[in-house]
């Protein structure tokens, strides 16, 4: 964003104002950045892109949501096994019971790679 190669250093100001318009604390004011041109932005990304890893190309796109929760959500862990990984679950998608849930609402799918009362490791980069 700010390598003068890519010509879009002008969209980040390392100094801005801030139109506080009667507030107190800059916090509460309106940041006044310059507007960004999206021919010349989306021309930027064009170059970085070409120049992202494997990896950082997928961490880049777009996926899914990883719902996760501990065994002492019993009551979610029951209602997800029940709708997704149950032998009557006929359906690779459910609706969250938001009584279950805790007041969660939404959709969750079923993930192939997950089995039921196993562990998700977690590395941790040092």
């Amino acid at each position: 964003m700010t390598d003068e190669e890519y010509g879009i250093k002008d969209f980040y100001p390392i100094d801005f104002d801030v139109d506080l318009n009667g507030k107190n604390f800059a916090w509460q004011g309106v940041v006044l950045l310059p507007f960004i041109d999206q021919a010349r932005l989306l021309e930027a990304c064009d170059k970085g892109y070409k120049l992202l890893t494997e990896e950082e190309s997928r961490r880049n796109a777009k996926g899914h949501d990883q719902l996760i929760f501990s065994e002492s959500n019993q009551n979610l862990y029951n209602f997800i096994i029940q709708k997704l990984y149950s032998k009557k679950a006929g359906k690779d998608k459910a609706h969250l019971d938001m009584t279950a849930s805790g007041g969660l609402g939404g959709t969750v799918e079923k993930d192939p790679a997950y089995t039921p009362n196993a562990s998700i490791p977690i590395s941790v980069a040092v």
